[in-house]
């Protein structure tokens, strides 16, 4: 029996498009595997920040967004630390960054610290930094260079469906469709090929003066007209619980597992914006973990912190100035003091 000639012709259509992409799979996935460490390649600043901690001999760093970045001086931290805290601390805040980044960059951090140094090892956590990069990244070598199955299964656990379907869609969706880019190795092979060069003027504004990281914007002197607005509101104070998805403590206990240093601390931090004189959230002191009990340093209460709200204290309405990092950072090394007095012990992943 004659077999008609359009069956023939579709059925060879399907067989051909299986293999195409049988092929497609199998070049996608020597190339993956045959890829370095996607880290080392080159992702605009998040580079630099590598370049400093991989360069640096601290046993300490800040991670998350612009708001560390520019926010956190390590000198003035380290400065106002007790002796029995003593440490060297960098700044590995990334302006833009996101908590799929800093999880990668503590992780990264906490591999390479020495098993066997005595000094106490403190990472800080940007709590409330955004879980997903700014949609403008999605096609950015630094989304698409972290974004594997872990990454995706991180996000999850930051998302919970209390959220509402439309945010959790959201999250979700960029987070799939940024592994999707991942694992189809989009962009490695060629930065692998034609790597940038570092940003050698990056570099230097974030070394100079023994700054290890900390970045001073330079904004015009009209966004102070915004700052002063929000400073002095008079706005009645609204004030919200800041729920804590399940990913929050098993962050802590996944970059603890990473390290093998005997005095690991983690802290999770809030750092100020100018509309907290008007809008606030509320945190829980700490968060207990698998591996320990993790404090929460908010730092954005101005009735607590009157003198961080002061006008030139402030680069823009969301990030503070060089005086206002210096501020900021010696009350949070005030409260880590106060609180490792009470709570000496170390993370313990057993």
């Amino acid at each position: 029996m004659d077999i008609p000639a359009q069956v023939l012709t579709r059925k060879a259509i399907v067989l051909a498009c299986a293999y195409c992409l049988i092929a497609f799979a199998t070049v996608v996935a020597v190339i993956h595997f045959s890829l370095p460490d996607r880290l080392k390649l080159y992702a605009d600043m998040r580079s630099e920040k590598i370049a400093l901690m991989e360069s640096s001999q601290a046993c300490s760093a800040a991670f998350g967004s612009s708001h560390i970045h520019y926010g956190f001086d390590p000198r003035a931290f380290d400065a106002t630390l007790d002796n029995t805290m003593a440490t060297h601390t960098i700044n590995l805040g990334v302006g833009g960054g996101s908590q799929v980044e800093q999880r990668v960059l503590a992780m990264k951090f906490a591999r390479k610290l020495d098993a066997h140094s005595a000094q106490n090892c403190f990472l800080l956590l940007e709590l409330d930094a955004g879980v997903n990069f700014n949609f403008r990244f999605l096609v950015h070598p630094r989304t698409i260079n972290v974004y594997d199955a872990d990454a995706v299964r991180f996000v999850k656990s930051l998302t919970p469906l209390s959220l509402g379907l439309r945010r959790v869609v959201g999250r979700m969706g960029y987070a799939l469709l940024a592994s999707v880019m991942y694992y189809s190795n989009t962009g490695m092979e060629s930065n692998r090929i034609f790597p940038p060069d570092l940003n050698a003027q990056a570099i230097q504004d974030e070394s100079r003066n023994d700054r290890r990281g900390l970045l001073t914007p330079i904004e015009p002197l009209s966004k102070l007209d915004q700052v002063r607005r929000e400073l002095t509101s008079t706005e009645p104070l609204h004030k919200e619980v800041f729920i804590l998805p399940q990913g929050v403590p098993q962050l802590a206990d996944e970059i603890a597992s990473q390290a093998h240093v005997p005095n690991l601390h983690i802290a999770y931090v809030v750092f100020p914006r100018a509309h907290d004189v008007s809008s606030q959230s509320e945190f829980p002191d700490s968060i207990p973990t698998r591996c320990g009990v993790v404090p929460i340093f908010n730092m954005a209460q101005p009735a607590k912190y009157p003198d961080i709200y002061v006008v030139q204290n402030w680069a823009d309405d969301a990030h503070l100035s060089e005086a206002g990092a210096s501020i900021t950072s010696r009350h949070l090394a005030e409260q880590l003091n106060a609180w490792f007095t009470v709570h000496p012990q170390p993370m313990e992943c057993h």
